[in-house]
C-alpha cells in the first residue's frame, strides 16, 4: 500500500464505518420512526414503504446527475476537495435524517442531498490508483478495498447495539465518527499530483 494512501484509507474507513452503523436503519427511520407517506400526481397516495423507494430513486438520480460534472470539477480544484465533500455528506446525513421532521418534502431534499455523497466516487477512485506504481493499480485497489471493508464489518453490529439504546444516539455517534474520518482526511490526505 503506497504511503500516500494511508490518510485516505483511514478517513474513508471511518466514514464507511459510520455509514455501516446506521445504513440498515435508514428505512426504519423513514417507514416507522417518521412514518412519512406522500400523495403524488398520477400515482396517488404512497404509503411510507413505497415512499422510501421514491426517496432512494431521488438519491440515485442526483448521484447520476452530479457524478460527471463533479469529475470535471475535480480536474480544476483537485481530487481531495471533491472526495472530502462526499465524505462530509456521508457523515452529516445520519444526524440530519434522524432529526428530520415527518415531512415528505424535507425527506426528498434530504435524500437528494444524500445523493451528493456519490459525486466524489470517480475522484475517490483516482486518488486510490494515483500513487500506485505502474502496473500495480489493480493490486493497490484490491488491497485498499479489502482492508477498508474488513474493518467496516462490525459496524452494523455496533450500530444495532446503539440503535437499541436510542436511534438518536446511534445516528449521532455515526455522524461523529464520519466527521472524524472527514476531518482526518482533510488534515492528512494528499492530493494526487496529476490533479494538483
Amino acid at each position: 500500500m503506497p504511503a500516500p494512501l494511508r490518510p485516505l484509507l483511514v478517513g474513508d474507513t471511518l466514514v464507511r464505518f459510520a455509514n455501516g452503523m446506521v445504513y440498515a436503519f435508514f428505512v426504519i427511520v423513514v417507514v416507522d420512526f417518521l412514518a412519512v407517506g406522500v400523495t403524488l400526481p398520477v400515482v396517488g397516495r404512497l404509503n411510507p414503504d413505497a415512499y422510501f423507494g421514491v426517496l432512494l430513486a431521488i438519491e440515485m438520480a442526483v448521484a447520476l446527475v452530479v457524478m460527471a460534472p463533479m469529475a470535471k470539477f475535480a480536474q480544476r480544484v483537485g481530487l481531495k476537495p471533491v472526495v472530502a465533500v462526499g465524505f462530509a455528506v456521508y457523515a452529516a446525513f445520519p444526524l440530519l435524517l434522524v432529526n428530520a421532521p415527518a415531512n415528505a418534502a424535507v425527506l426528498a431534499v434530504l435524500f437528494a442531498f444524500s445523493g451528493l455523497r456519490f459525486a466524489g466516487l470517480p475522484a475517490h477512485k483516482a486518488l486510490i490508483v494515483g500513487p500506485a506504481e505502474r502496473n500495480e493499480g489493480g493490486r493497490v485497489v484490491g488491497s485498499y478495498y479489502l482492508l477498508r471493508n474488513a474493518i467496516v464489518i462490525p459496524s452494523a453490529a455496533l450500530g444495532g447495539v446503539l440503535y437499541d439504546a436510542s436511534p438518536t444516539l446511534a445516528f449521532g455517534v455515526a455522524t461523529a465518527v464520519g466527521l472524524l474520518g472527514t476531518g482526518y482526511f482533510l488534515a492528512f490526505g494528499e492530493e494526487f499530483e496529476a490533479y494538483a
